[in-house]
């Protein structure tokens, strides 16, 4: 899998978490001797108050209490959500998926992002727009040959978050007759709960519920070698 060292820069890779429930600091891996530059890669595709905007802001309080970073080159990445490389990867696997379909062109697809507070979007969190912008991209790159829709989960509390939900989509598909349903996990690029016991158990049970009989689930990214060259390309453009 490509990297940067392996065209032509000396990097030195860390990663941290900054997330309020993750077991490691955001600082754990910057303690490398030599570095002359910091770049920080958010793995959010697409920038939002909840996310990019907290560990970023985890970071920079970092970053100003440690001397050694503050004298630092540092570029902050704050959205990737339509990078061509990215979107690239994200189509491939889409495609591999609708393969499997008897009717591929046929099939409605389902982009299932993680739901945030309406109110924040009013305040200007641009994550609506650049989910909605990952979602076209994607499928200019698929042909539009598919019907599609965008929805939402993980709403938490009470207060109106983005919808419509996933939940409801599904089980209004099923309704109405729909039987090859392609779910697309589209604001993670990895497995969790989120996909795994969200998408691929709760939902996948109402969809059979519904009576849609052919569902399924297009894989989180994770380390597909296309996508790992997209995260390398984000770098890369970043620090030219």
């Amino acid at each position: 899998m490509p990297s940067v060292p392996t065209r032509g820069e000396r990097a030195a890779r860390t990663r941290g978490t900054t997330a309020r429930s993750g077991r490691q600091s955001g600082s754990d891996g910057l303690n490398q001797s030599q570095l002359d530059r910091l770049v920080i890669l958010p793995l959010f595709p697409q920038y939002s108050f909840t996310t990019t905007r907290s560990g970023e802001n985890v970071l920079r309080r970092i970053v100003a209490s440690r001397p050694d970073l503050k004298k630092l080159n540092t570029t902050w990445i704050s959205t990737w959500a339509e990078h061509p490389t990215y979107i690239e990867s994200f189509s491939s696997v889409i495609q591999k998926e609708l393969g499997k379909f008897s009717d591929p062109d046929k099939v409605q697809i389902l982009f299932s992002a993680h739901s945030i507070p309406e109110n924040l979007v009013r305040e200007g969190d641009p994550y609506l727009d650049q989910t909605k912008g990952t979602v076209e991209r994607i499928m200019d790159r698929l042909g539009r040959r598919n019907p599609y829709e965008l929805s939402f989960q993980s709403k938490i509390g009470p207060v109106k978050w983005l919808g419509p939900a996933t939940s409801e989509i599904i089980a209004g598909y099923g309704k109405r007759g729909m039987r090859d349903v392609l779910v697309v996990p589209v604001s993670f690029v990895s497995e969790h709960s989120e996909t795994l016991y969200e998408l691929d158990i709760l939902y996948k049970k109402l969809a059979e519920e519904t009576g849609i009989g052919n569902f399924r689930r297009v894989p989180a990214l994770n380390s597909d070698p296309l996508f790992i060259r997209a995260l390398a390309d984000i770098v890369e453009d970043a620090i030219r």
